[in-house]
């Protein structure tokens, strides 16, 4: 059981909190010695997900869970119960906000190394409440990146969720792509010619095929010209390795900005 389990599942012991309100107290736990889990505005989605199966496998009935805590987690729970026993309160952080633009802005954003609650934060933070999935697939094996509980934590924060899987790219398509990036990080592809060789060909055929996707396109053009500021996503951080940088950069007179 990974640490941050046993600390959440300690503070519910030691503090005597339900698990389902303790987000408040691992926030706070958080502040003070560091957790790794990240907030949206006090709340955790990715927290409430492993609450769930905390609670859906009991696992607060099967041991004390301090007692597997390295001496300085024992130490700041044992040091947050007496703040809490003193009626101490902590100031929870809230959102830094980025100037707001004023003309239409197109974000892109990828979900590539950061959890649920940290893009979401990159939205809000950027006052984001149109998010355009252009995947073909809005599926992932990560927490929070699949269509259906995407859908929930992006709304769950005031931000509409869109799919519009005609801009995404098919996944056997891609799947050259993924199996030369693989053998490039084992050491087959040292320098990444055929990564790039074929990242390329990929993004060509790709932009060649908007000339027949021209309806779908208007349909992304119509919701940043009704709401002023929208993000479009896929999965890759790097914004060049990503289809959304070809369809971005095809929209003409858009000024287009990357998280």
């Amino acid at each position: 059981m990974q640490s941050k389990y046993k600390i959440v599942l300690s503070l519910s012991q030691e503090l005597n909190i339900p698990l389902d309100s303790i987000q408040k107290y691992v926030q706070w736990y958080k502040l003070q010695i560091s957790i790794n889990y990240d907030f949206v505005n006090g709340y955790s989605f990715e927290l409430e997900n492993d609450v769930k199966t905390f609670i859906a496998k009991n696992y607060l009935a099967k041991k004390r869970y301090a007692f597997d805590l390295e001496m300085k987690d024992k130490l700041a729970v044992q040091g947050l119960k007496n703040k809490i026993a003193k009626g101490e309160e902590f100031t929870l952080p809230t959102l830094e906000y980025q100037a707001k633009r004023e003309s239409n802005t197109l974000f892109t954003i990828g979900y590539e190394g950061i959890s649920i609650d940290t893009y979401i934060n990159k939205l809000l933070t950027n006052h984001i409440k149109i998010l355009v999935d252009v995947r073909k697939n809005a599926y992932s094996n990560k927490f929070g990146f699949s269509k259906k509980e995407f859908q929930y934590c992006l709304e769950k924060s005031g931000i509409k969720y869109i799919h519009i899987p005609e801009l995404g790219i098919e996944s056997e398509k891609r799947q050259e792509l993924k199996t030369a990036k693989s053998s490039s990080s084992n050491g087959y592809d040292l320098f990444g010619g055929r990564v790039k060789n074929i990242e390329n060909k990929l993004f060509e055929d790709y932009k060649n095929n908007l000339l027949s996707k021209q309806k779908y396109i208007d349909k992304l053009l119509q919701i940043l010209q009704d709401n002023e500021l929208i993000a479009i996503t896929c999965f890759e951080a790097d914004y060049k390795c990503c289809h959304r940088h070809v369809l971005a950069e095809s929209l003409s007179g858009v000024e287009v900005v990357n998280l």
